[in-house]
């Protein structure tokens, strides 16, 4: 097993096998830790004779869930047949067999990243963009100086000819003068340069200057000490990516109003519009931890309204007893998603991002629970065009407001009209222009590891 540095780690995995859970280990002194890191990273990947093939890292950093890496991983088989060698380092190893479906033999590491203290205390709702940076190691330029420098130093072992990032703030900053990057994500990941940051929460306005302020000495704090020029404004943290693309459905993009371009759309391809079932049926997908789930599950019964249900974690017992004998089924395994949406004349879900694309582009009505702020925006939004409900601001009956929507056939229309205007996009273009970047900035790079001179310099060599 690897050493488990205090503040920043990363290790390999060439299997899930050996996947060590989070939490797990005594830390050590920090120094003789990433020390041990090192040397261990040295011996996985050092002894390796660099391949004359064009090396590709993806790096997810920040954000939980799985669409960072659906978002990387056709990027990664498109360039992985064009003869890249392609390496992933993975905020969440434990996610690895996913890719390992398709890219079997690919090597895939632990992301670094910064030791969390439980606090037992919920986070406060963030202000900006900035207090998710203020909150994640950007307040304390120390902390941030380590993850910064171990980035560095897991591109001067693998020495990748490119980097290209999902939601991952701190790569773009690593790599700035030391290897090309590409940084993706949704709307929400990747506010644009040079402009002010989407207000998330009003109620959080206070202190948020003081802490956007803390953020941004911080930055520039770890760049001054690595020999950079210094961030003029936090909004500018993304300027230095060779490319910064927002990969979301235009109309779900937080940021619409203040890019100059739209948001480039999907890398998943999505289902076209079909004609709803002639017989009224819920497709939801829940978490049964969130308590809102079973008084959904419970108005459905009551109205009569047939649904098929699949609940994540929680109270999945309890729930199956609700249901029993009723008009409700709830699944034992997950879905296939695009197929469950379109057999359902309506979606209820807790608006993330790829199931609210889908639904969207399968014209389908959607009843909103939103958990986290980010899905608080897709669930504004989807209201926004006419397409469904945000349930989370409802405080009633949410099962009778869905049963109502149903026999009224409200949202229907216009969820088939966006739908049809979506099915004019094309997924596969998306890919492709992302691929098309990454070629050629391939083309124009350095030899595979040959380091610039800023990175030779930030790591003392």
């Amino acid at each position: 097993m690897f050493p488990r540095a205090g503040s920043a780690r990363f290790l390999a995995a060439p299997s899930t096998a050996n996947v060590r859970s989070r939490g797990s280990g005594k830390t050590a002194n920090r120094s003789e830790d990433m020390r041990g890191l090192l040397n261990a990273i040295k011996r996985v990947i050092g002894a390796e004779p660099v391949s004359s093939a064009k090396r590709v890292l993806f790096a997810w950093e920040m954000g939980a869930g799985l669409g960072h890496i659906n978002r990387l991983l056709p990027l990664a088989r498109a360039l992985s047949e064009n003869g890249c060698d392609v390496i992933f380092a993975l905020r969440v190893v434990e996610h690895a067999h996913l890719i390992r479906k398709d890219l079997p033999h690919v090597r895939i590491l632990q992301a670094p990243e910064r030791q969390r203290v439980a606090s037992g205390q919920p986070l406060p709702p963030a202000h900006t963009y900035a207090d998710l940076l203020h909150r994640t190691g950007y307040a304390h330029p120390e902390e941030l100086g380590r993850l910064v420098r171990t980035w560095i130093r897991m591109f001067e072992h693998l020495k990748p000819d490119l980097v290209v990032c999902d939601h991952s703030p701190t790569v773009v900053l690593a790599g700035s003068g030391v290897v090309p990057v590409i940084h993706l994500g949704s709307g929400f990941a990747t506010p644009p340069t040079r402009h002010r940051f989407l207000v998330l929460n009003e109620r959080a306005a206070r202190g948020a200057k003081e802490r956007q302020a803390e953020v941004l000495a911080s930055i520039r704090a770890v760049q001054t000490s690595l020999g950079r020029e210094p961030l003029e404004n936090l909004t500018d943290l993304f300027a230095s990516a060779a490319h910064h693309f927002a990969c979301c459905l235009p109309e779900l993009d937080p940021y619409r109003s203040a890019r100059r371009e739209p948001a480039i759309g999907t890398l998943a391809p999505l289902p076209l519009p079909t004609e709803l079932p002639t017989e009224p049926f819920v497709f939801g997908y829940l978490a049964g931890d969130d308590a809102r789930t079973a008084s959904v599950v419970e108005g459905l019964i009551a109205a009569n309204v047939a649904a098929g249900f699949y609940v994540r974690d929680g109270d999945v017992d309890g729930l199956k007893r609700l249901v029993s004998g009723t008009v409700v089924t709830l699944y034992d395994e997950p879905q296939r998603m695009p197929d469950a949406i379109l057999r359902s004349t309506a979606v209820v879900h807790h608006a993330g991002l790829s199931t609210t694309e889908q639904a969207l582009a399968a014209g389908r009505p959607q009843f909103l629970l939103p958990r986290y702020i980010e899905q608080e925006l897709t669930a504004e939004a989807v209201a926004r065009l006419g397409c469904g409900v945000n349930l989370g601001v409802h405080r009633g009956d949410r099962g009778a407001v869905i049963a109502r929507a149903l026999k009224s056939g409200a949202y229907q229309a216009k969820a088939r009209f966006v739908a049809e205007r979506v099915a004019e996009r094309c997924a596969s273009d998306v890919k492709e222009a992302i691929v098309s970047r990454c070629m050629d900035l391939l083309k124009g790079g350095r030899p595979a590891g040959e380091l610039t001179h800023s990175a030779k310099t930030a790591l003392g060599g």
